[in-house]
């Protein structure tokens, strides 16, 4: 493609023609433009030019057109004459000059022949006869223009393909060890109703064997490979289909790496497999020192293209927050070559291998090489088995976050006692658990605090995600750790939310209860309840206990129900006092005396409080005449009849109590003339307690 002399084609923009005024063109007001052409030699070329003259500055006698058209065979080129232009010298073709809807509707040929020397120019064997000098002129531009499309995306594509060539297909043992180790391996069978071993067939080695009494879907082992399977009966399941992601780092130089990510599928139907292997994407990674590095990053578009597959870029896709398999970049890393890809590297000693093989999940390669290079304490991390908390530098850490609260690990230090802030004689400790980020800051919050690091507690922590200190520090100071745990547990069984539920106050982890109970003992300290006693402790129900102790930790609440208590005290003891056979029944005189009453006897009349002060019952003590201040029992009272009549541990009370409140019952709350007259008297107390 020689091209146009855009030199030569400046003498040439002015043509000065004169239009004659009396066209009918003049006339039609749906024509924007009016189109004159000639055929002259530019720059030693024979090229076709189109002035655009627009019709209403035409029709003043202003013969100055807005765009003229060079067109020559193999290319075109356009200049525009506006003034509000800030590039003169255009690309577009004839139907974008002007990015309006149907740019050449509005355009019409001055004359007959200007449209015949369009046609006789464009002319090629598969323009048809009749067509239009403005549709003849619209072809040949988009041929050229397709032309000029496949120039740029062959040129593209190789500087692409150039930058492929350096590497080698995948190999028989990467291929081998994807469908060997990666996927996961079958015998299926056919179900027979018999005690005799029948036949199967080994997904791992291909081969027919005997095996004895499978059962569909449970694990096993290939009597002929020794390979781990899993049974599969094929008249319950004859479809499966499985997919995995691999990849393997190879040096293309002495100063890159590139890392290449494949994607496998293979699918199962009636015992027959089929397999597919494809490469994803590739990630080169080029180090000029040992403190940097830059990457670039390829995907596999699987189009059929000139050249090459290969696009730059991260693959396209609709959503981050949406699952990907194709643009996924974690995938199991191939490990039988890094000591020779790596050698000479800046990650020569990085210990990605033992930290894939830790515990054979798929990871991401470029963060964990960037974050050695910046943090080149990981290396010691994984040496000493700290598995987790070396992914949490690698990929958790985000030094520019302003949410992240206090830091557990300090980037900066040079030694295991500063990094990880505790002493090394925790390392036997912390290797075991493997401690994840959230329980190093539970041993250093341990050690702040003088309370010694519990291997049984770390580990139940790290197993239900609690990670904040301040929700174990107030049940620990009651009591161990062993009772603590076993308690939570016992607490969310009894109080989990329902699993198809997503409303309501029940508890929904350990977590959660944990933090219910640390909320339960701090009001009970506002309260300045008895701790010691295992009852107030280690309440039967806490998502009850809590409910209750919560009305009374209210300030304003626990005012309103003291007083309502305490202004009804004169009229209980006058109501329901009454002494007989060494037995006292006393009416409590505030709120502290039923929960104190709870406490003591190990029951929940302490929960009974906002109901005795909202008149919904009424609670009465039962006293030894001669020990009226150790409880014995615990009385609810409706409607004048008795309720129910607990002791110590809602036990029953004794006979001789039994007795007494027989005749209790009998002279007091079933004595009409005592209720009259104590009704009669209802009135006057009320109005001295409100004096």
């Amino acid at each position: 493609m020689k091209g146009i002399d855009k030199k030569a084609c400046k003498a040439f923009l002015n043509p000065q023609r004169f239009l004659d005024l009396n066209s009918g063109l003049f006339c039609a007001e749906q024509v924007t433009y009016i189109v004159c052409t000639a055929i002259r030699i530019v720059g030693h070329r024979k090229l076709l030019i189109l002035d655009f003259y627009p019709r209403t500055e035409a029709a003043k006698g202003n013969f100055s057109p807005d765009y003229t058209m060079f067109q020559a065979t193999d290319d075109f080129i356009t200049f525009d004459h506006r003034d509000d232009v800030k590039t003169r010298w255009r690309t577009a073709v004839l139907d974008n000059l002007e990015r309006t809807y149907n740019f050449l509707i509005k355009c019409a040929f001055y004359s007959r022949q200007d449209e015949e020397r369009v046609v006789r120019f464009c002319k090629t064997s598969t323009l048809p006869s009749n067509m239009s000098g403005f549709g003849a002129l619209s072809r040949k531009q988009s041929e050229l223009r397709d032309v000029r499309s496949a120039a740029r995306r062959r040129a593209r594509e190789k500087v692409i393909a150039d930058r492929m060539k350096p590497l080698r297909p995948m190999g028989k043992r990467m291929e081998s060890w994807i469908k060997m180790d990666l996927l996961p391996q079958y015998i299926f069978y056919r179900y027979q109703r018999t005690r005799k071993p029948i036949p199967g067939w080994c997904s791992a080695c291909g081969q027919t064997v005997e095996v004895a009494a499978p059962k569909h879907n449970l694990c096993g082992v290939c009597p002929s490979c020794g390979a781990s399977v899993r049974f599969k009966s094929m008249g319950k399941q004859k479809r499966i289909w499985d997919r995995t992601s691999a990849q393997i780092i190879q040096r293309i130089s002495e100063q890159e790496i590139v890392i290449r990510i494949f994607k496998a599928h293979r699918h199962f139907f009636d015992g027959e497999a089929d397999y597919s292997i494809h490469e994803s994407a590739r990630l080169f990674v080029r180090w000029d020192d040992a403190k940097s590095c830059q990457d670039e990053w390829f995907y596999n578009s699987y189009d059929k293209t000139l050249l090459t597959p290969w696009k730059r870029g991260a693959r396209p896709q609709f959503s981050y927050w949406q699952e990907n398999f194709d643009a996924d970049r974690c995938a199991h890393l191939y490990t039988r070559n890094l000591p020779r890809v790596l050698a000479g590297s800046p990650w020569e000693y990085c210990q990605i291998a033992p930290f894939y093989l830790s515990d054979r999940t798929e990871l991401e390669v470029i963060p964990y090489l960037a974050a050695y290079l910046r943090y080149p304490f990981v290396e010691y991390l994984i040496k000493l088995k700290l598995f987790r908390l070396a992914a949490h530098v690698i990929y958790h850490h985000n030094e520019y976050s302003y949410t992240r609260g206090e830091d557990h690990i300090n980037y900066s230090g040079k030694k295991f006692h500063s990094i990880l802030k505790v002493g090394l004689e925790y390392l036997p400790l912390m290797q075991k658990l493997n401690v994840s980020y959230m329980q190093l800051g539970l041993i250093q919050g341990m050690l702040r605090f003088g309370l010694r690091p519990d291997e049984e507690l770390l580990d139940w922590c790290g197993k239900h995600k609690i990670s904040r200190l301040r929700d174990l520090l107030v049940p620990l100071s009651y009591t161990t750790a062993h009772k603590l745990m076993r308690y939570i547990a016992e607490q969310y069984e009894k109080n989990k939310r329902p699993t198809r539920s997503f409303y309501g106050d029940d508890y929904t982890d350990y977590a959660n209860t944990l933090v219910q109970y640390r909320d339960y003992l701090c009001m009970c300290e506002g309260l300045e309840y008895d701790l010691k006693n295992t009852f107030v402790l280690f309440p039967r129900n806490l998502k009850d206990a809590h409910d209750s102790i919560e009305n009374l930790s209210d300030p304003e609440k626990a005012a309103i129900y003291e007083r309502q208590i305490q202004q009804a005290y004169p009229l209980l003891e006058k109501l329901y006092r009454f002494e007989r056979d060494g037995w006292t029944i006393m009416a409590p005189k505030t709120s502290k005396e039923i929960a104190e009453e709870g406490h003591r006897l190990h029951h929940c009349v302490g929960g009974y409080v906002k109901r005795v002060a909202m008149k919904e019952c009424i609670i009465l003590f039962l006293r030894r005449t001669q020990k009226l201040d150790k409880p014995v029992g615990t009385i609810e009272v409706i409607d004048n009849e008795i309720v129910q009549a607990r002791g110590y541990k809602n036990w029953d009370l004794p006979a001789d109590a039994m007795k007494f409140l027989t005749k209790w019952d009998a002279k007091v709350l079933k004595n009409a003339m005592r209720q009259s007259a104590v009704v009669q008297n209802m009135g006057l107390l009320t109005e001295d307690a409100a004096a």
